[in-house]
């Protein structure tokens, strides 16, 4: 044995995003993306993975914005194509209009966001926001259990 417990966090962080989805009325997809302390992204469509991490590489749209500000944000793409051309591009290429990405807030302080992208313009409300907000709580501690069965135990 490796001195690692088996871990059976990111299935519950799948279904905990993908519910999240189902939640938010204006949701047709979501991201969640993680640097610290575990490094993952799950998705429950491809083009969010792609949209997130294009961001991330570039290092410029609302996903990065939210790293930095540690704030949510929500608006639509056509808010937002002078501030970051290239999102907005890659949104309206994967038929995304409107987004809303939560920061993971707490302590410990956690690298990550959950993004949501919805498939038409006002996709989402204030209301959404304090909906998404409250979800981040359990996929925290999710996050943070999937860490600690990471970290080898001392024998």
């Amino acid at each position: 044995m490796d001195g690692r417990r088996e871990h059976t966090g990111a299935p519950v962080l799948g279904a905990l995003l993908s519910g999240l989805v189902l939640t938010v009325p204006g949701a047709a997809m979501g991201c969640l993306s993680s640097a610290a302390p575990v490094r993952l992204s799950l998705h429950t469509d491809s083009r969010a993975a792609a949209i997130d991490a294009g961001q991330l590489r570039e290092g410029s749209g609302p996903r990065v914005e939210v790293a930095r500000t540690r704030r949510a944000v929500h608006a639509d793409v056509t808010q937002v194509r002078i501030c970051w051309p290239r999102f907005a591009r890659a949104a309206r290429e994967a038929h995304v209009f409107s987004f809303l990405i939560v920061p993971l807030t707490g302590s410990p302080q956690l690298d990550g966001a959950v993004s949501l992208y919805g498939g038409r313009s006002h996709a989402f409300t204030d209301a959404d926001v304090t909906t998404a907000l409250r979800a981040v709580a359990g996929i925290r501690r999710e996050l943070l259990g999937l860490a600690a069965d990471r970290t080898p135990r001392r024998r």
